[in-house]
């Protein structure tokens, strides 16, 4: 468990990783350097809080190609540098990360929210969730990114908070979804965290079909629903309309995945609402923010907060009106009065991490552009993956990189690749399969041994049993005997001598029903007949 105090100035912890950071990057992606800094500590920090690192901005050349756009190979490198250390036996390095990492989401906090407010507060404040935070709340983007977001909507409805969207996002999510089931149907390659999600297997294809018409009902039975607002009843805020196409230019530099112009009007039209919902409110404190918009684009959460200060003329306490999914989570932490936890710490890094794998709009294009005139179409879904996650790493998710690769050896070695893993799932399988040959043998051995010692059971007891009657016939026939010697010795006028053939004649009565199996007398053979049976096995049989 972090305590507030000891993170709030361990970006210096991150220095003794950079002998970690460098191997990897030589090992996983042949770099001798890093690009754009002077040292691979200053990537790391520049990932974990663009803000705080400066850098130019000037062409440098990475694998033979002159770049000026450094941050879609920043994400690439150093997210996969974090899932290596979090996957990886030795956890100091990644616990560092997660120290560094807990101070920083504090200090992003304290600089865009000076002040949580009073938790009693909150319960008058209204969540809006943007498309994407939706789509982690359905288990579309998998198990990683739902468990980071329903933490955090927990604890924003532990503090009282509404939870709502707008019907701009809900036209979203409903195309996303929609395009996601369109393109698996007809084999097309699906990007983005679902496509991610699909490729892993921690989220399947019939879970999507079936939010296709029921996303409103696995929305509400999480408490966020649509909200009542739309322009025609709040006319009285279009004092407050902001200018939802100069907010547009101001987004048009975001290349952070799939950011296409309708993405912006989307997103312009949610600024707009938002501020048209709080009016009047210029609250310094959260929890009197009356609406804020949560979004996973950190981007657009600066954007946002860039256009109301040049644009509205806003003072740098006011409470932006759009908040990342971090920030609002740690102002949950603050006003549950909880420390920061390494596992809500880690949860919301590997979140940042995955998401910073996505491939942005170009990229993709340019990837469909390098297949054309090949041969590898997206029918063949294992092998178009194993093209993409090869061209991913060697241009390092930077489209004009991948303009620079030979797509040619790129498939050569992706089939190369899908054969090992066709022979590898073929061993695995021909290993199972005589694995299960051996089990089933070794099972047909014991049950074929239980069954002979089932039947030698069975003839120690017979022949226990034929002992115990032949005992019992020559027990009776020397009864008789002795009964008739001693026949002529019986004294009518004495007792006694009656007493010794009578007791001949119990004793052989008894003999007799035993021998015929009468139940109630089997009982006093029924020692001498397990005794035997035992000495039958034990000396016939056992060995």
């Amino acid at each position: 468990m972090l305590d507030i105090a000891q993170v709030a100035n361990s970006e210096e912890k991150i220095s003794s990783l950079e002998a970690k950071f460098s191997e990897f990057a030589l090992q996983s992606y042949q770099m001798e350097s890093p690009p754009f800094f002077p040292n691979w500590s200053d990537v790391l920090v520049y990932f974990l809080h663009p803000d705080s690192v400066g850098t130019s901005k000037s062409v440098q050349d990475v694998k033979g190609t002159l770049i000026s756009d450094f941050d879609d190979i920043i994400r690439k490198v150093t997210s996969s540098f974090i899932l290596s250390c979090e996957k990886s036996s030795d956890r100091v390095a990644f616990e560092t990360i997660l120290e560094v990492y807990g101070g920083i989401l504090l200090g992003d906090f304290l600089q865009n929210v000076q002040s949580t407010g009073n938790r009693a507060a909150f319960k008058s404040l209204t969540i809006i969730y943007d498309t994407t935070i939706m789509l982690r709340l359905l288990g579309c983007s998998g198990r990683e990114l739902l468990s980071a977001t329903m933490e955090m909507h927990r604890d924003l409805q532990s503090l009282g908070c509404k939870t709502e969207y707008l019907s701009n996002n809900e036209t979203e999510l409903a195309t996303i979804l929609d395009t996601i089931i369109g393109r698996y149907d007809s084999h097309q390659l699906i990007y983005g965290e679902t496509g991610d999600a699909l490729e892993k297997g921690t989220i399947q294809i019939g879970t999507i079909r079936s939010l296709q018409i029921g996303y409103p009902e696995a929305l509400a039975e999480v408490n966020v629903f649509e909200s009542k607002y739309n322009f025609q009843n709040t006319k009285t805020a279009n004092y407050f309309q902001i200018d939802e196409v100069r907010f547009q230019e101001m987004l048009a530099g975001d290349k952070d995945t799939f950011y296409g112009q309708q993405n912006r009007i989307s997103d312009a039209q949610s600024l707009a609402v938002t501020m048209r919902l709080r009016q009047k409110s210029n609250s310094f404190d959260l929890s009197n923010a009356k609406y804020v918009f949560v979004t996973a684009n950190s981007h657009l959460a600066r954007s946002a907060r860039r256009f109301i200060r040049e644009e509205l003329h806003k003072s740098p306490q006011y409470v932006p009106p759009m908040l990342t999914h971090s920030q609002i989570s740690t102002a949950a932490w603050i006003s549950n009065e909880t420390k920061l936890q390494d596992s809500a710490i880690s949860r919301e890094l590997l979140a940042n991490c995955m998401y910073a794998q996505q491939l942005s709009k170009d990229w993709v294009d340019g990837f469909i552009g390098m297949l054309k005139g090949s041969d590898v179409n997206d029918a063949n879904h294992t092998l178009i993956h194993a093209v993409r996650s090869i061209a991913r790493d060697d241009s390092l998710g930077n489209p004009t990189i991948l303009r620079k690769l030979n797509p040619n050896e790129i498939i050569r070695r992706a089939r190369l690749a899908e054969e090992e893993r066709v022979a590898e799932q073929e061993r695995i399988h021909k290993n199972r399969l005589e694995e299960i040959a051996v089990e089933s043998d070794t099972t047909a051995r014991a049950e074929e041994r239980e069954r002979l010692a089932e039947r030698n059971e069975q003839k120690a007891e017979g022949m226990a049993r034929v002992v115990v009657r032949l005992l019992e016939v020559l027990f009776i026939i020397l009864c008789i005997y002795i009964f008739v010697l001693g026949f002529g010795s019986f004294d009518a006028d004495d007792f006694t001598t009656w007493l010794q053939p009578f007791g001949f004649v119990l004793v052989t009565a008894v003999a007799v029903l035993d021998l015929f199996q009468f139940q109630p007398v089997r009982r006093i053979s029924d020692p001498l007949r397990k005794r035997l049976q035992k000495f039958f096995y034990r000396n016939l049989y056992e060995n």
